[in-house]
């Protein structure tokens, strides 16, 4: 084989390999919680609240632009609770809801509910504008 062949041969591997590797994602590999506190209201008549907070868990926390949080009564809705969350600007949460970026982990408050068995779906873009698949937990 000429050196010219190995040569193309060589650039085209290696194209390939560079390809590949810009296609995956830093986010592709999260994972996700959501713990539930109960909130007695102590008050005869009135139905327990479940403060919903979701715990997300990835490698590199810093490479998140935004987190996509769906919370529906059925598979594929988002009756509940829909919002975007920023990683640059959590100044305008909705009402009840909270960020905290700590380490490795992202700590979202949805907020307060009365029940807490819903389907849950995230999602997070990363600073490219790539956007995971999306991991869904019901409990």
């Amino acid at each position: 084989m000429k050196a010219s062949s190995q040569i193309i041969i060589l650039f085209l591997f290696s194209l390939f390999l560079s390809i590949n590797s810009q296609s995956q994602s830093a986010l592709d590999n999260f994972t996700y919680d959501v713990e539930v506190i109960v909130n007695d209201l102590g008050m005869p008549g009135l139905d327990t609240l479940y403060t919903l907070k979701c715990i997300i868990l990835i490698t590199e926390p810093d490479s998140v632009s935004n987190i996509y949080i769906e919370v529906g009564s059925a598979e594929n809705m988002d009756d509940i609770f829909n919002f975007t969350f920023s990683n640059s600007n959590t100044q305008s949460l909705p009402t009840g809801a909270a960020f905290l970026k700590q380490g490795n982990k992202f700590f979202i408050v949805l907020g307060d509910f009365f029940d807490y068995q819903y389907f849950y779906e995230i999602r997070l873009e990363d600073l490219l504008g790539n956007i995971t698949d999306p991991v869904l937990l019901t409990l």
